[in-house]
């Protein structure tokens, strides 16, 4: 990335690799929070720690993990109806990190035919 006239470097953590490698990448954010009192509310910044995922593809090609379940889907479509059926029968979600692994580590699975 360039950020301000020079070049940024960004790092991720390798949290599956394979034929799809899950990546991860941690960052800090500042949240306003806002709690009712009954004399008014009361206002203030904490920082929250949040976790990015992104998928690797091709070798090549990093794409942040889609939020949205359609997007993520099509993101897969080598093997979409069987991670689709996967995920239901698991009950997992694309948007939680361990599920994000199993999902992912499934997916190499079905690349390799071990599945």
């Amino acid at each position: 990335r360039v950020n301000g006239g020079y070049e940024a470097l960004i790092f991720f953590e390798v949290l599956v690799e394979g034929e799809l490698t899950l990546l991860g990448r941690e960052r800090i954010v500042m949240e306003n929070v806002v709690q009712p009192y009954a004399t008014g509310n009361f206002t203030y910044n904490r920082k929250r720690l949040v976790f990015d995922h992104y998928l690797v593809k091709n070798k090549a090609q990093i794409v942040e993990v889609p939020r949205r379940k359609k997007e993520f889907y099509n993101l897969l479509s080598r093997y979409n109806t069987q991670v689709k059926s996967f995920m239901k029968d698991n009950r997992l979600e694309s948007d939680e990190r361990p599920d994000l692994i199993r999902i992912t580590q499934f997916y190499n699975d079905l690349a390799l035919g071990n599945s």
